[in-house]
């Protein structure tokens, strides 16, 4: 496909003979006209004459004669277009006349082919011819170029981003000189409008354990008016931090500092496999009493359970694993009861045998808040919000428990 950048530049302006010879004037008209073929009309300047006759590289015969004008015609016409109108010097007087090819002539528009790529040169010369005599413009040259698509630049600023931020999408497009201005449609997951948001991709949040990262393609389609596409592609890369995670709390009978089986399982079981997956893991306890531990065993019990929860984690022999204490970070909360309490599974197992001093009993309503809680940091990850006066574990009371029993 193709279109003119030059429309019939040239003229041939001469009288033959007679006063009332033809005159022949080919003026520069549209310019660029882009179809599966090409198009293109004239405009042609002549003298007034009865049955007049006009030709486009053959004789075109008239069906009506025109009535008199005064010093000076102009009759146009268009290819393609059955009506004509015909302006004096002052007053518009017409004649509707149907434009009729003559026989051996060119339709009533040319049409330059257009199958073959590149630019290309065509010649077009138009004729007009009176009652006694005829004349013929010089020809004149159209160029003919391709229609090509348009193009399209396309990046996403950022290109990573932390998961939940959003970014503006704004491609470039330029059409081509004969396809037109030039739209844009954007695609991709993500994508919505002319914006792109992160929360739409989807992570697994049940394990925030692990920093979490996806790359994504998104598109952006330029389309012109001649419906000529073209496609850029930007790649953005959302982020996803680990996170800290609470686990369920360990509970202790009342006046007990002692770890009983249910909590070494979740210490052991659950939180001993995560620290050794992520080195850089961090591990806080938080230890509580209820209202009624006081006197100078009972106010220090909140204290009692951290160290000896930080002694299971860290003692290296029997069951305890060897954890660098320098990963344990720990706080005495005393009867303060502002976070929630999580006894899940040890307020509720039935399945995890006991010594009697250390069972949990059905009726106790308070077990709840005596208790140490348990969050692990990943590497990375931010510190709970709201957690504040953390310090390092007493090294010389934690290794003084060795290994609890």
């Amino acid at each position: 496909m193709f279109c003119f950048t030059q429309c019939l530049p040239r003229l041939l302006d001469e009288f033959f003979g007679k006063r009332h010879a033809p005159h022949t004037h080919i003026r520069r008209s549209h310019c660029c006209e882009c179809q599966p073929h090409a198009h293109g009309f004239f405009t042609v300047d002549q003298p007034p004459a009865q049955n007049q006759i006009e030709r486009v590289g053959a004789t075109d015969q008239a069906d009506e004669p025109l009535r008199t004008a005064r010093t000076r015609y102009q009759p146009k016409f268009r290819f393609g277009q059955t009506q004509r109108r015909f302006f004096g010097d002052n007053t518009e007087i017409a004649s509707h006349r149907q434009f009729k090819p003559a026989a051996g002539g060119n339709a009533a528009s040319f049409t330059v082919p257009t199958t073959d790529a590149g630019t290309k040169n065509v010649t077009v010369k138009v004729s007009v011819t009176g009652p006694d005599s005829t004349a013929t413009s010089n020809p004149v040259a159209v160029t003919v170029k391709p229609l090509t698509p348009p193009t399209i630049r396309f990046a996403v600023a950022p290109a990573t981003m932390p998961y939940g931020n959003t970014a503006a999408l704004a491609a470039q497009a330029t059409g081509s000189e004969c396809g037109g201005p030039a739209t844009v449609r954007y695609t991709g997951e993500g994508v919505t409008g002319t914006a792109f948001d992160s929360k739409a991709l989807a992570f697994d949040m049940s394990n925030r354990l692990r920093a979490q990262s996806r790359t994504v393609r998104l598109t952006a389609t330029a389309t012109d008016q001649k419906n000529q596409t073209a496609a850029a592609n930007a790649d953005v890369t959302v982020t996803l931090k680990s996170e800290a995670r609470r686990l369920d709390d360990i509970v202790f009978p009342q006046m007990s500092a002692r770890v009983n089986n249910c909590a070494k399982r979740v210490l052991l079981e659950q939180l001993t496999p995560m620290l050794r997956n992520d080195p850089q893991a961090k591990v806080i306890l938080i230890g509580h009493r209820d209202e009624a531990e006081k006197g100078r065993l009972g106010s220090k019990m909140d204290e009692a359970r951290v160290i000896n929860a930080a002694a299971v984690l860290s003692a290296g022999t029997g069951i305890c694993p060897q954890l660098d204490l320098s990963r344990i970070m720990w706080k005495a909360a005393g009867t303060d009861q502002s976070a929630e309490t999580r006894p899940a599974l040890c307020g509720t197992s039935t399945d995890v045998k006991e010594l009697g001093r250390s069972a949990i009993k059905g009726t106790d309503k308070k077990v709840q808040f005596r208790r140490v809680e348990i969050w692990i940091v990943p590497g990375g990850a931010d510190m709970p919000a709201g957690l504040t006066g953390l310090q390092a574990v007493p090294e010389k009371d934690v290794k003084t428990k060795g290994c609890p029993k």
